[in-house]
């Protein structure tokens, strides 16, 4: 199984301080718009986890998390990254 390259420190550390301002936004929403916000924000990493760890076909990953696919919910993503060991328990 072909892995996908690992992020340069460089980018690691952009994307901390994108991070931090995604945070730094969500705070000045209501509680109701955060949550469906943060709920989409991690959805969105949860896939691009997965996406890292499959093979590096990109037609396949896609199509095996499309959202009419087996991977295609949150709730799906969430137990499939568990169940492979990408996500603790108390992620989970």
């Amino acid at each position: 199984m072909a892995k996908k390259g690992r992020k340069s420190k460089k980018e690691a550390l952009d994307k901390s301080k994108d991070f931090q301002g995604f945070f730094d936004e969500v705070r000045s929403e209501t509680d109701r718009s955060a949550a469906i916000i943060v709920a989409a924000f991690l959805d969105e990493h949860i896939k691009q986890l997965l996406t890292n760890y499959l093979v590096n076909e990109e037609k396949e990953t896609d199509l095996l998390l499309s959202s009419d696919s087996a991977l295609g919910s949150f709730g799906a993503r969430i137990r499939a990254a568990y169940c492979l060991g990408l996500l603790p328990k108390e992620y989970f």
